[in-house]
């Protein structure tokens, strides 16, 4: 009988252990972050005044929801039958239709992986009756476009030069959100340490001197989920909260050159037609400052402090899929 309990005592235990690990496992996020997770073609060749399904099950691969998506068809050839959007309604523009989950509607926006996003957005297409005496090619293009936002911080030691001519702490940047698009900090080396055989570069800033930090973009979708239009970060679409640690470095009352201007409590890439060059970042591309430290001042006494920039990036993707379809001659 002991044993027959024992037994069962494992079983148990090994049972609630198989759910402790199911319970913590990762979730598998992605930078693609609106995919076509199913793809259905009802008929690649069919005849005259037939009807065509096109099926396309969209998921959210990241971790925020996304607040406005538009999946277009354009399907020159064809009469467009139908449109069935999941959670929003369609509309049908001669042999162009789409579909809008928008945020501002009920079950409009796309849920986060963690919440099973998920859309279904069906097509029906006839084709028209043309008397063929051959095959006939059309090809139907659809577009996936979203808008989608990144963040990251990075904090950097800032010393007095005087009582400290190295910093204690060290220089970090935060991980990056899962995103296409992604943002790395950039600032000038200010020496280097040997730590369990690696060369690890150092970073820090000094009281009262102007330091530049750049923000480099980057693509790292896939180009496998469709011809990608050209991404970018249109002006204004960057924002730069310092946390009261920062300001734009001066020399003699005069801005260093800087990326951004200050609009309220926070730092925008510029936006304003009547301070050009206006700041839209082509990906890959880049926005800097010179900054310098806020809080070393006479009162201050402390001879190290942590400045931090938090930079908070929003963007429209945007990519392209085709599918071609050959009409057949009715037999």
């Amino acid at each position: 009988m002991k044993k027959v309990i024992l037994l069962l005592g494992l079983v148990l235990v090994v049972f609630l252990s198989g759910c402790d690990e199911q319970q913590t496992e990762e979730l598998p996020y992605k930078n693609d972050i609106l995919t076509i997770e199913e793809y259905f073609v009802s008929d690649r060749k069919p005849y005259e005044t037939s009807i065509v399904m096109i099926e396309l099950l969209l998921k959210n691969n990241g971790e925020e929801s996304i607040t406005w998506a538009k999946v277009g068809f354009k399907a020159p050839g064809f009469e467009i039958d139908d449109l069935s959007c999941e959670g929003s309604s369609g509309k049908i523009e001669g042999d162009e239709c789409y579909c809008i989950f928008d945020s501002s509607h009920a079950f409009g926006e796309i849920e986060s992986l963690e919440n099973a996003g998920e859309r279904r957005v069906i097509l029906a297409l006839k084709t028209d009756d043309k008397d063929l005496m051959h095959p006939y090619p059309l090809t139907v293009t659809y577009t996936i476009e979203y808008n989608y936002s990144g963040f990251r911080k990075m904090d950097i030691p800032i010393i007095d030069g005087i009582t400290l001519t190295k910093p204690l702490s060290e220089y970090s940047q935060s991980s990056a959100t899962y995103g296409p698009i992604l943002i790395k900090f950039e600032s000038p080396e200010r020496g280097e340490r040997i730590e369990d055989g690696q060369t690890i570069k150092e970073y820090w800033g000094v009281r009262n001197t102007p330091f530049n930090v750049r923000m480099k973009f980057t693509h790292i979708g896939s180009g496998s989920i469709g011809e990608i239009k050209d991404p970018k970060i249109e002006a204004g679409m960057v924002k730069l909260d310092l946390r009261g640690s920062l300001e734009i470095a001066t020399v003699d009352s005069t801005e260093l050159p800087c990326d951004f201007y200050k609009k309220g409590e926070y730092y925008i890439s510029n936006d304003r037609k009547d301070k050009p060059p206006l700041k839209e970042v082509k990906i890959p591309g880049e926005l800097m400052c010179n900054f310098q430290s806020t809080v070393f001042t006479e009162d201050y006494t402390e001879p190290e402090t942590t400045a931090s920039i938090w930079v908070e990036y929003n963007y429209t993707y945007s990519y392209t899929n085709s599918q071609e379809i050959e009409v057949q001659p009715l037999p």
